[in-house]
């Protein structure tokens, strides 16, 4: 489909800049954990690769990855550090922009406005046929050097795309659960998306809205176990995976994977495992030994 299909008349008219344009590269733990906002996000990546997780859906990404989210679903891009370029570094274009500025745009140019109540309506996160897609990518691209007039104006074409139909991809939905399932299921995505980082219980039990106490007791009812013990499984499976995938030592991937303390590492390693780190790695491949760890 051609670009120019998306022109739109009287282009000069004033556009309210209720968006935000940026074009990033960062290092892939200075990535946003899962996070939502009352803002349309639209997320190109070019540089890196990992696991994405959308509401209720997780899947894996890599350059190229387009994705239009509605407000309010929880998101985050979990980026693999062997993805990075060259300097180490993740990148991304990502556009975000609020109800106000669609209403906006439909009022200012009226014949839009249809096609933006219909994408005003929609609810769940997506992707986009190659025509549309392909559209999408060369304004987010020519957008890199505009100025700000010269960006409005670029907005208003990119809704111009976002609203026309097309044979959209649903990948991710903000889910209808009970509230013990929709409370277990965010603190396993919270989790998983944050694996590499500090986590303090009380961090979990303020992102799905109970104090520390109450999440302890919440969460020991529901799954049978500790958050501790629960973490530290999950980090030891992780841990597990890339003693068999990676060379680098035990010490860099236990750091890797958030195990700051090796003795405590190599400790609940082996109560988990049944054997230190090391014995594990050379009881399922002829990896390199380590001389680090245990």
């Amino acid at each position: 489909m051609c670009l120019r299909n998306y022109i739109i008349p009287d282009m000069t008219r004033k556009i309210p800049p209720a968006y935000r344009y940026d074009d990033v590269r960062l290092d892939p733990s200075d990535q946003i954990g899962l996070h939502s906002h009352p803002e349309w996000e639209l997320s190109y990546v070019l540089v890196g690769a990992g696991k994405r997780i959308i509401g209720d859906q997780e899947s894996s990404f890599g350059p190229g990855d387009l994705v239009l989210i509605p407000p309010d679903i929880p998101h985050c891009w979990c980026f693999s550090d062997n993805s990075a370029d060259a300097d180490g570094k993740i990148a991304n274009i990502t556009v975000c922009f609020n109800q106000q500025f669609l209403d906006s745009c439909a009022a200012t140019f009226p014949g839009l406005a249809g096609g933006i109540s219909s994408l005003s309506a929609k609810c769940d996160a997506m992707s986009f046929d190659a025509d549309r897609r392909t559209g999408i990518v060369t304004l987010l691209e020519g957008m890199r050097g505009e100025t700000e007039r010269e960006r409005s104006v670029s907005m208003l074409r990119l809704v111009s795309v976002l609203m026309s139909p097309g044979n959209d991809t649903t990948v991710g939905r903000k889910g209808i659960t009970d509230r013990v399932s929709r409370r277990l299921d965010s603190v396993r995505i919270y989790t998983d998306c944050n694996l590499s980082r500090d986590i303090t219980i009380s961090d979990v039990a303020a992102y799905v809205g109970m104090n520390r106490s109450a999440f302890c007791s919440f969460f020991k009812k529901a799954t049978g176990k500790t958050y501790v013990s629960y973490l530290n499984r999950l980090r030891i499976e992780r841990v597990c995976r890339l003693l068999l995938s990676e060379t680098a030592p035990v010490s860099v991937i236990a750091y890797s994977c958030g195990f700051n303390d090796i003795p405590y590492f190599n400790r609940r390693f082996r109560k988990v495992v049944g054997m230190s780190p090391l014995q594990y790695r050379r009881s399922q491949s002829d990896s390199p030994t380590d001389r680090d760890a245990t």
